[in-house]
């Protein structure tokens, strides 16, 4: 439904004119454009760019035509934005997306993707330039929860609502934020089960795979993140963390997630490495860090950043597919290289840098070339 009278009434107000301002700008009586705000006529065709351009405003805008992409133009636009970030510089990158914000202001799950794409990318900002973009990042957010009603994509963006606030050190913020969803999350666990239900119910044993499946898989990857995060909490206490480790070394092995989901292991694996170090257990910190080239390597030249099932979760290649715009795409190629390269100069490992083993790896990571699988 177009929006043209109401819009030019707002517009108007908003720029604090009169009716006999704005019609003396465009050439009209002032009789004419009370008609346009009540209602009773449209403005002529060809007076549309000028009062788009008087309000500073695209036509679209100004008539208030919403266009909308599909799912997989979504994840096509995604991937060319993404391309700009390594092929252009950022602030060219940049403002490529937000012509295309611009341009698809009331596409939801698309402008969804784009706060994916700028968390994502605000780090390769200047340091001085990254705050803005974060503050950017927020306030697209805050446009998608004020007027989406998907709650799945409003979920999403809240989420990246509290990474950006994180990010930005807000603390509170993020509590703010994700505390209710949270607990809305979990109720969503209950859901889960009485939905399987119904598919059994039903008759739809398929359905009802795919769906607990699904469920498995999911919090399978939650318990491995909560993992990696209390080895963060226990930093300072070895025993614990060993513990950790053993425990989800076993989930790793008994759930074969080094191929179901390399990213999750490469990153125990690193958080690991840097527990060993800190601590100067050699050994097992190069052992980890050999772990974490061999996820990367699995992720960028085996499976190609592609999301998969195996041989036991093997209903999850549909869900998959549904779930890819929503799943939250991966940076380009050459930004996870150098980002797996970067993660080498961490502090924690400088006692062992000049160490032949340590110095090998980096080699390993900087040609792409990781021996063994």
């Amino acid at each position: 439904m177009l929006r043209l009278s109401e819009n030019i009434a707002f517009l108007r107000r908003e720029k604090k004119i009169t009716q006999e301002e704005l019609a003396d700008f465009v050439g009209v009586s002032k009789a004419s454009v009370s008609k346009w705000e009540n209602g009773q006529s449209m403005p002529d065709i060809l007076i549309l760019p000028q009062l788009a351009a008087f309000f500073d405003i695209t036509i679209d805008e100004l008539i208030g035509y919403e266009p909308q992409l599909d799912k997989e133009q979504i994840i096509r636009k995604y991937r060319e934005l993404a391309e700009n970030f390594v092929k252009m510089p950022f602030e060219e990158a940049m403002e490529q997306s937000r012509k295309m914000v611009q341009k698809y202001y009331s596409c939801y799950p698309f402008l969804y993707q784009v706060s994916v794409l700028w968390l994502n990318h605000y780090m390769l900002a200047e340091e001085g330039k990254q705050q803005e973009i974060l503050e950017e990042i927020l306030k697209l957010c805050e446009h998608v929860l004020d007027n989406c009603k998907d709650l799945y994509i409003c979920k999403d963006i809240t989420g990246i609502q509290g990474i950006s606030n994180l990010q930005l050190g807000r603390h509170e913020k993020v509590v703010e934020i994700l505390e209710e969803v949270v607990h809305m999350e979990q109720m969503n666990m209950q859901l889960e089960g009485v939905l399987t239900q119904g598919y059994l119910m039903g008759q739809k044993k398929d359905k009802a795979e795919e769906t607990v499946q699904a469920s498995m898989y999911m919090h399978l990857l939650s318990l491995m993140s909560n993992g990696i995060q209390y080895l963060q909490i226990h930093i300072d206490n070895l025993k614990v963390c060993e513990e950790t480790i053993k425990r989800l070394e076993q989930l790793e092995e008994s759930f074969g997630l080094k191929e179901l989901h390399p990213n999750i292991c490469a990153q125990f694996h690193y958080q690991a490495a840097t527990i060993y170090s800190i601590f100067q257990k050699d050994e097992k910190a190069f052992v980890m860090l050999q772990k974490y080239i061999k996820d990367v390597h699995r992720l960028m030249v085996i499976d190609k950043v592609a999301l998969h099932g195996d041989a036991y979760f093997n209903k999850l290649e549909k869900w998959m597919k549904q779930e890819e715009v929503y799943s939250g795409s991966p940076r380009e190629d050459e930004l996870i290289w150098n980002s797996a390269i970067e993660a080498l100069a961490n502090p924690c490992f400088d006692y062992i840098r000049d160490r032949k083993e340590f110095k090998q790896m980096k080699k390993e990571l900087e040609g792409g070339k990781i021996h063994g699988n």
